[in-house]
């Protein structure tokens, strides 16, 4: 389902029709008009417990400030070092939304929450039994 040409819905959500958790992915329009530039957020609900990912495609400019190749290259070797023996390295990079994308994004915040109280009113019918002291199974 589409919410705008800026906040898409890729999949929808299906809550309870997974093995493992529930929930819906969306993906959100960088202004630019590039699609490596979108966001993607993932709404997930598994075992009554709420997540919400973003994900987003970053990439770094090594000649980026630099003029000569040998600080060029100093910087790949940095950075490839940094991954070597530390596993990680970080990155920035952000999302131009047209503020006229911010109603949608709203609308797609509010579904979730629909979606979530609707999840919550379904685990603790399913999960807890009357007495309210012990969940079912143990």
């Amino acid at each position: 389902m589409t919410i705008s040409f800026d906040v898409m819905q890729i999949c929808p959500w299906n809550l309870g029709k997974r093995k493992f958790g529930s929930g819906a992915i969306y993906r959100v329009s960088c202004m630019c008009g590039s699609p490596k530039c979108d966001a993607t957020i993932l709404f997930d609900l598994e075992d009554g417990i709420f997540r919400m990912h973003m994900y987003k495609n970053l990439s770094w400019d090594s000649h980026w400030g630099y003029d000569h190749w040998w600080q060029k290259a100093w910087a790949r070797i940095k950075a490839s070092t940094k991954i070597l023996f530390t596993g990680w390295i970080e990155l920035e990079d952000d999302v131009t939304i047209d503020p006229r994308a911010i109603p949608d994004i709203i609308k797609m915040y509010q579904e979730a929450d629909v979606y979530l109280k609707d999840y919550e009113a379904n685990w603790d019918k399913e999960h807890v039994k009357n007495d309210n002291t012990e969940p079912v199974g143990q």
